[in-house]
């Protein structure tokens, strides 16, 4: 049995896979298979991000705006997808590699620096930008985003030189495609702020479609004037269902697209919201 053939087994097991060595020819067939994927419309995240096995962390999350569900590297990885969705972009894909090979072979050098490589090997590593959107300006104009995340200990540091080269070359790559290129650390994107968004993510993907952005500005005044602060968050959902009509279950959409949208704005990064716990308003709204 080949090494590959033994990783393969191995994976389906749910075992640990160890380094193996990447060759030249695993890579073409990577290489291949992504092309023809893009060619078909039936987009896969970068085949070999997941030679090594599955991380712990990754999960899988349905994105209304790619229309499918997104195969994520981490929890870092998901709040990039939450931002990304909150900034109103129409696509997404997750874990794209930048080809044709050639060209950050090109960029690389022509930035001074040296390809990153796979472990175990002399095989010059197929880079990938964990996040790349498509956002339409005012005038229609459309706006490529590409978005990398990473923990911020991955990038700092002296032992960190081959991420350092890695960014390096993405923003070069993208900037010379028009796109615009950013680095969001876990430090851009508080833990305690995105978890509590995740938590609403799912009640602002099934009511979405009934809350226009007019209404939710009207839904976040009626809020305020229901708010108390020894009030909980089921409390404050009860008072608007006997004062405006419906149950606590759709008052409670309503509330997660008015925050999704920015129009109720709250303290998420003090501590994790609950339908028992008191809410918090923002500095800046003055509550």
């Amino acid at each position: 049995m080949s090494e590959i053939q033994e990783a393969v087994r191995r994976l389906i097991r749910g075992e640990a896979v160890r380094v193996y060595r990447i060759h030249p020819q695993l890579v073409a067939l990577w290489v291949a298979n992504h092309e023809r994927n893009v060619r078909d419309g039936f987009y896969k995240p970068w085949e070999g991000i997941r030679y090594y096995g599955r991380s712990p962390s990754a999960c899988r999350v349905y994105s209304p705006v790619a229309a499918r569900t997104l195969e994520l590297r981490d929890e870092l990885h998901f709040f990039g997808v939450m931002y990304l969705e909150r900034l109103g972009v129409s696509q997404l894909y997750e874990t794209v590699p930048l080809l044709p090979r050639e060209a950050t072979g090109v960029t690389a050098r022509e930035l001074g620096l040296t390809c990153p490589r796979y472990r175990d090997s002399d095989e010059e590593r197929i880079l990938t930008t964990s996040l790349v959107a498509t956002r339409y300006e005012a005038g229609g104009q459309a706006q490529q985003l590409a978005i990398e995340t990473r923990y911020a200990g991955e990038v700092a540091g002296r032992c960190r030189k081959a991420v350092r080269c890695d960014l390096a070359i993405q923003q070069a790559y993208w900037i010379a495609r028009g796109a615009t290129w950013r680095l969001l650390t876990d430090l851009d994107l508080p833990a305690q702020r995105y978890r509590n968004l995740a938590w609403l993510r799912l009640p602002w993907l099934l009511t979405r479609g009934e809350w226009p952005q007019a209404e939710l500005h009207r839904y976040a005044a009626r809020f305020c004037v229901a708010w108390a602060q020894d009030l909980s968050l089921g409390q404050i959902l009860d008072r608007l269902a006997a004062r405006h009509g419906g149950t606590r279950q759709q008052q409670f959409g309503g509330f997660a697209c008015a925050v999704w949208a920015d129009a109720l704005r709250l303290d998420l990064e003090q501590e994790r919201l609950n339908l028992k716990r008191p809410i918090r308003f923002a500095q800046r709204d003055g509550r």
